[in-house]
């Protein structure tokens, strides 16, 4: 987002998402009756994540959550994972059955978020063949998630970027180099449908709130320095986007405002992409994050927005001898060289959508902040506590 003006010191926890959803058990049958039982996916968490069924019972995940999903038997990184069971990525209002046929203990996972666990125990044997058919058994899709994401590469220069005019839905990898002189990053913004390019930028003079009814963020390459390069994985739905860089130069004007946009197209595909394996995980709430223990080196980390706002992670590397009030001056009256140094992350995705990006960390004190305007007040979300520095030894 644009260059903040002032950044405020208080950082505040990420709140903890409380989902309420409708709990439905084994159903008890007559003998020759179907037996189901439910899961509801919400909330990145699988409800009930312990569930007691009878062999026989079908059991339905409905996934409904706006992130992708996926139910995966085993744990993560074991080798049988998904050989009992393993759903296509699970979009809002989509649905995966199983039907368990012999008794025993069955972990599952989400391979998109393998934080999320869940366990179905099946005790007895399958109830003989009656007047009514046993419930058909669906296979387990095949490998799918084997697939590596289709790569793309964006070039950005001072102020245009060169990138194809389109690529396909699903997940996608891309890699922004700075060929400029100036900081860049790659904001990738849908249109909602039915509203074009030149309604957007109608709204964008109107500020935050009429242009945020508009568009649906979903990620895209964080700032990176001149010379610099910086890998991401985002998830695109068909459609229209627009892709821009919204850091501000010197002058004040932002690179979008100098002509720094390009349209995208997202056209449908018949492939479904594996997200990279991940080392650690970032929550994006409203308004702070969550972060783990990020060590030195080139990790991908994967970046989860639980708040009720679009969130991004931008993040900062302090020069030698430079503390964050230096960074917080240099925000609020740009003079000279920057106390920092850019060093990527992951641009805004709305509320409940993920991402990933490749990051490469040296020794060295960080920030990480989110500049997101609130859609009211306009004012960014580092003002109201989303900044948080961190230590890489």
């Amino acid at each position: 987002m644009s260059r903040p003006a002032r950044m405020g010191l208080r950082v505040t926890a990420v709140a903890a998402l409380l989902a309420v959803a409708v709990l439905i058990g084994p159903v008890q049958a007559p003998a020759g009756a179907q037996l189901e039982a439910a899961v509801n996916i919400q909330g990145f968490a699988f409800t009930p994540a312990d569930l007691t069924v009878s062999a026989g019972t079908t059991v339905r995940w409905t996934q409904s959550d706006s992130a992708l999903h996926t139910v995966t038997s085993s744990v993560p990184d074991a080798a049988n994972a998904g050989a009992v069971f393993r759903s296509e990525s699970l979009g809002a209002g989509e649905a995966f059955s199983f039907t368990f046929s012999e008794s025993g203990v069955f972990p599952y996972f989400c391979e998109i978020h393998p934080r999320m666990r869940g366990m179905v125990t099946v005790t007895g044997e399958a109830p003989a063949a009656g007047g009514e058919p046993e419930p058909e058994l669906q296979p387990a899709p095949g490998p799918s998630t084997q697939i590596e994401a289709p790569a793309t590469a964006i070039v950005a220069r001072d102020f245009s970027f060169s990138a194809p005019a389109a690529i396909s839905q699903g997940l996608n990898k891309l890699t922004l180099t700075n060929e400029g002189q100036e900081p860049h990053h790659a904001q990738l913004l849908r249109l909602n449908d039915g509203v074009t390019a030149e309604q957007f930028g109608a709204a964008a003079q109107q500020g935050p709130g009429p242009l945020f009814t508009l568009v649906t963020f979903r990620g895209g390459p964080g700032a990176i320095d001149p010379g610099g390069e910086q890998v991401v994985w985002v998830d695109l739905p068909v459609g229209s986007y627009l892709m821009i860089c919204s850091i501000a130069s010197p002058d004040g004007l932002s690179h979008a405002a100098k002509g720094m946009t390009q349209p995208l197209q997202v056209s449908p595909a018949a492939i479904s992409a594996a997200p990279p394996q991940s080392s650690a995980e970032v929550e994006m709430g409203d308004f702070g994050f969550d972060l783990p223990d990020l060590r030195a080196g080139t990790q991908v980390i994967m970046l989860t927005n639980t708040g009720a706002q679009a969130h991004e992670m931008t993040l900062i590397k302090l020069a030698a001898g430079a503390g964050a009030a230096d960074t917080l001056a240099f925000f609020a009256a740009p003079a000279g060289p920057p106390p920092f140094s850019s060093a990527g992350g992951f641009q805004a995705v709305g509320p409940g959508l993920s991402g990933w990006a490749q990051i490469d960390l040296s020794a060295g004190s960080y920030l990480a902040i989110c500049s997101v305007p609130d859609p009211d007040s306009g004012r960014p979300h580092y003002e109201l506590g989303m900044v948080s520095s961190f230590a890489v030894p």
